[in-house]
């Protein structure tokens, strides 16, 4: 029993850090995609005014 309960909790633990993991590489993308929009949210507004 003992060593069942150890292979699940170790297997339980490992799927948690791949979720966290994947959670942060959600995070860093938004976070990139909110960047890129301002950068062309200021693009767009030099050129209106160049226009």
């Amino acid at each position: 029993m003992p060593a069942n309960r150890a292979v699940s909790s170790s297997s339980i633990s490992s799927a948690s850090v791949r979720q966290l993991q994947s959670l942060q590489i959600i995070d860093q993308t938004a976070e990139f995609l909110s960047g890129l929009v301002e950068e062309l949210g200021s693009v767009t507004e030099k050129l209106a005014k160049q226009a």
